[in-house]
């Protein structure tokens, strides 16, 4: 197994814990973990079934969505009440 360190940008940073989640529902070949100081992700992975710059992609694309999520629920929520 071959581990792959990704450092999270402090503007993602608060997604992590959604991310994990969706990132161990998506790879589940791949063990996602939170680095010990929590700025980082860790992703243990065969390396004959993913690359490096694959799984970076979908981690920090995830973490992304997360936020987008996080920051138009809001909005949705007026959408619904205005429904």
């Amino acid at each position: 197994m071959d581990v792959l360190k990704i450092n999270v940008p402090a503007a993602l940073a608060t997604h992590i814990e959604s991310a994990l989640t969706r990132l161990a529902y998506l790879h589940p070949d791949v063990e996602w973990t939170l680095d010990v100081e929590g700025d980082c992700l860790r992703a243990f992975y065969a390396p004959n079934t993913h690359t490096p710059e694959d799984l970076r992609k979908e981690a920090l694309f995830q973490l992304y969505r997360e936020k987008i999520h996080h920051d138009t629920l809001s909005i949705r929520d007026r959408l619904y009440e205005a429904i």
